[in-house]
């Protein structure tokens, strides 16, 4: 067991040293693991170490690395697994039913409440599967979402 996890620490520390030392081919390499639309002209702008710029010019969906792209080979893999506290079940859902659910919600939001790319969505739910697909479902449009997981507390001790 100490091997293995010797291993592991020394892997880390390995893939550490390496996005410090070689940040651009590092971050570079970790990009290519995903889909993009259009790949980035620059990894990041070195001239703003503050604030950088990454992946300069680059576009890609969230929802689409997430789900979309394992539906031909996994969509019948579960992709969320609910186990509730409060009713004791478990529940499943598979990539294809979250996909239909992230695009039935996306759909209705742009098409009957007008949201669209930009704008800010308050979610306000408990940690339940809806949850997640109302966070794809924004970001699936573009929108910047804010979550407030549902507690005890009253929403109005957060405005």
């Amino acid at each position: 067991m100490f091997r293995v996890c010797a291993r592991r620490s020394s892997t880390y520390a390995q893939v550490y040293r390496s996005s410090i030392d070689h940040p651009e081919q590092f971050w570079s390499e970790q990009a290519q693991k995903i889909f993009w639309f259009k790949r980035w002209h620059k990894v990041y702008d070195e001239n703003n170490l503050i604030r950088p710029h990454w992946f300069q010019e680059g576009h890609l969906n969230m929802t689409y690395n997430c789900l979309d792209r394992h539906i031909p080979k996994h969509g019948h893999q579960t992709a969320i697994i609910h186990d509730s506290a409060m009713t004791g079940k478990v529940a499943h859902v598979t990539y294809k039913e979250l996909l239909k659910e992230v695009k039935t919600l996306a759909n209705v939001l742009s098409k009957k409440y007008n949201v669209k790319k930009g704008d800010v969505v308050l979610i306000y739910m408990p940690m339940i599967p809806e949850a997640i697909v109302a966070m794809l479902a924004c970001a699936r449009i573009g929108d910047q979402f804010e979550t407030l997981l549902k507690d005890k507390r009253d929403i109005s001790s957060y405005l």
